[in-house]
């Protein structure tokens, strides 16, 4: 009986316990490559990582805005209104008010 060599581990197994002559071209990762394929993923992540605000702060040099990191966002600075100024707000408003009660009636 011929075996077919088949990728799938399931099959290669199957095959194994069928046949003991079937030894196939596969090795299965052990834990230690494991370990060795991320840290290298990681490694590789670390170096696209620089590689990306490398490419951010050129593109800001060449933009005209030369600088690093992060911007903050500037807090909106409100307007303080004088005693008189609320006073003639208020005065406005209450007239206001008085007229659209007024007309109501």
């Amino acid at each position: 009986m011929k075996l077919h060599r088949v990728n799938c581990s399931l099959y290669a197994v199957k095959a194994r316990l069928v046949d003991t002559s079937f030894s196939p071209s596969i090795s299965f990762p052990t834990m230690n490559d494991i370990s060795k394929a991320i840290t290298a993923k990681q490694a590789e992540i670390k170096r696209l990582q620089a590689d990306l605000e490398a490419l951010a702060r050129a593109a800001s040099i060449i933009r005209g805005s030369a600088t690093t990191g992060k911007k903050k966002a500037a807090k909106a600075k409100r307007r303080k209104m004088s005693a008189a100024a609320r006073k003639a707000v208020s005065k406005r408003m209450k007239a206001m008010w008085a007229a659209k009660r007024k007309g109501k009636k």
